[in-house]
């Protein structure tokens, strides 16, 4: 139902990408409809820290716990595991080839889908009315 975003910030960091990262939680809120409701700014020597706490609430008969696992259950993962992980992985590739050559410009198309995945990652809202469907 509501969130609370804090941030610690180095001097190094443009207020541009700070209204950037704004934009994209005011949008994700809107999407998903959360409440922004606080946080803390503070500066940082070590770069970028962001803590999000997420504050909301569950009906006792959705909620599932690992305890309740029984022999034979069914695992289930939804989505493309290790996309996100892959996104990184070409981010951080990119990043040392960068660090080399700072006129090199990556051409990250061919991994749009996977950069996505690490840098703008969504909800699967989608999958819990999918399984209650199947019960």
């Amino acid at each position: 139902r509501q969130i609370t975003v804090s941030i610690a910030v180095s001097n190094r960091f443009p207020v541009e990408a700070l209204e950037e990262l704004y934009a994209g939680i005011e949008l994700a809120s809107k999407l998903y409809k959360v409440d922004v409701v606080g946080g803390d700014t503070s500066s940082s020597t070590s770069g970028l820290i962001i803590s999000v706490t997420a504050l909301g609430g569950a009906k006792e008969e959705d909620v599932v716990y690992r305890s309740g696992a029984k022999v034979n259950d069914l695992l289930v993962v939804t989505g493309d595991l290790g996309a996100a992980y892959m996104g990184l992985q070409v981010l951080e590739r990119e990043k040392q080839v960068f660090k080399v050559n700072p006129k090199n410009q990556p051409d990250l198309d061919p991994y749009t889908y996977l950069i996505e995945r690490q840098l703008k990652p969504e909800a699967r809202k989608d999958i819990p009315p999918l399984f209650r469907a199947l019960e």
